[in-house]
């Protein structure tokens, strides 16, 4: 008899804290790391190869947060004011493709990632 293995994990396999990593870009997953969360924005910049400012650098408001695109499964009232109510500073809301632009301090990333509609996370950059 032949043996196939699989790496990839099957969704009973996948934990939350899976689940809810995978929903971040390869940047905020990088961001994230305690270790890499507590530093400054411009050591937090080198650690995710990019500028400290300018093109290409992250967005952040006057009190640190970073700016991001949050997309939902359902952009409902309830949903939205779920957000806000986890951190969320929304600036922008598009209904197609159920994008929402927001300030959040990335010690709450984790919190809005693990909310159940909530499909992706990804950091704008300065244009």
């Amino acid at each position: 008899t032949e043996v196939i293995l699989s790496l990839t994990p099957t969704p009973e396999e996948i934990t939350l804290e899976q689940a809810m990593f995978r929903k971040l870009s390869s940047r905020l997953q990088i961001l994230i790391d305690p270790a890499i969360g507590q530093l400054d924005p411009e050591s937090q910049a080198q650690a995710l190869s990019l500028p400290t400012s300018g093109s290409g650098s992250l967005l952040r408001n006057e009190a640190g947060e970073i700016l991001i695109y949050v997309r939902l499964t359902n952009l409902t009232e309830t949903n939205l004011a779920t957000l806000n109510n986890n951190g969320l500073e929304i600036l922008h809301i598009a209904q197609e493709p159920r994008i929402v632009t927001a300030y959040v301090d990335i010690t709450q990333m984790t919190i809005i990632a693990s909310l159940c509609f909530v499909e992706s996370i990804q950091e704008v950059l300065s244009p």
